[in-house]
């Protein structure tokens, strides 16, 4: 799952790791924005998560308050569930 969030794209994945869901988020900063940190961010969450929906929500709720606490947004705000739009 990928969408773009406060200047930036998310690639979201999830997968079994040793028998457990693993969660995967990838933030690319896009030009324009600022990043406190280089341009690239990777997350892996390892929790007891139900099943990949699960994990991708959670992944995706975690990288959307590392963008808001991290990035420096060149464009207006992303509508208020955080949301922004899926990429093609």
């Amino acid at each position: 799952m990928d969408f773009e969030y406060g200047g930036c794209i998310v690639h979201l994945t999830a997968g079994v790791d040793g028998g457990t869901i693993v969660a995967h988020a990838r933030i690319e900063v896009t030009p324009g924005s600022v990043s406190s940190g280089d341009d690239t961010h990777d997350m892996e969450f390892h929790r007891d998560f139900v099943d990949e929906h699960e994990a991708l929500e959670f992944a995706r709720e975690r990288a959307t308050a590392w963008i808001d606490e991290h990035v420096e947004r060149a464009e207006p705000a992303a509508p208020a569930d955080g949301y922004a739009r899926p990429l093609s």
